[in-house]
């Protein structure tokens, strides 16, 4: 019977190996009609999805019925508004598993929300890295991100307008986190140009970091790029809160 057990582990193991076969001829294929792309998987790092471009539409439709291999990186930009079409296709172009994913506007301060379903869908998937730029984000959808997010080693925001208008609790949302680096690299807290809101809105955000004994046990670096806050503000106020034996980089 363990011989028997022994041998159906080997052939599904060698048809899944053929299945991850056949799904990465099928993306070189697809990003050779489409991209241009030879040899992606081999040589480039980091796929590109320009959520503005009708290309990348048809790469979703040749891609259908395959799903998209495991890759290095993922990067997703210029987000429309919500649509059905847009949505699916965060959703559907996504591997099964990626080391890093990056999510960014080029304009400023798009809402989150829209597409905040979709995110919260395929964050488990990522490895490794997550980066955010240039989004609006509530109390709620911050707090379901970080939960969506603690299995990863680094999580990056960057030029976000985040809402922290009550100190959040996290001991439940970063149990069993992971987190060792949190970057917060020109992020406001509030209102941008409520300096009073922002220094106000940032203690709350610590102070709900700190809820959690497991995020305290796994940070080892935090970095604080901040056009609103005083450096003394933003050192005391993470010393207030049980992480001064963190690596700080401001």
């Amino acid at each position: 019977m363990e011989r028997m057990d022994e041998a159906q582990c080997e052939v599904e193991k060698q048809m899944f190996g053929e299945e991850r076969r056949f799904e990465e001829e099928i993306f070189e294929l697809v990003c050779r009609d489409i991209y241009h792309y030879s040899n992606f998987l081999n040589i480039k790092k980091t796929f590109l999805i320009s959520l503005d471009k009708l290309r990348v539409y048809k790469f979703a439709r040749k891609m259908k019925s395959t799903a998209i291999p495991d890759l290095n990186q993922i990067n997703f930009r210029q987000f429309p508004p919500r649509n059905k079409r847009t949505a699916s296709l965060i959703s559907s172009c996504f591997p099964r598993s990626v080391k890093r994913m990056a999510a960014y506007q080029q304009s400023c301060f798009e809402p989150i929300r829209r597409y905040f379903t979709e995110f919260i869908r395929i964050a488990p998937k990522v490895q490794h890295e997550i980066l955010f730029r240039s989004f609006t984000i509530s109390d709620r959808e911050f707090k379901r991100i970080m939960s969506a997010v603690r299995h990863v080693r680094v999580v990056y925001f960057v030029e976000c307008e985040i809402s922290v208008t009550k100190v959040p609790d996290f001991s439940l949302a970063l149990a069993k986190t992971r987190l060792e680096n949190f970057c917060m690299m020109k992020c406001s807290y509030g209102h941008k140009s409520n300096l009073e809101q922002n220094s106000r809105e940032f203690k709350n955000f610590i102070k709900g970091l700190s809820t959690s004994n497991d995020l305290k046990q796994s940070l080892k670096c935090m970095i604080v790029k901040s056009q609103t806050l005083e450096i003394g503000d933003i050192k005391s106020t993470l010393n207030e809160n049980g992480f001064e034996d963190i690596k700080l980089f401001l």
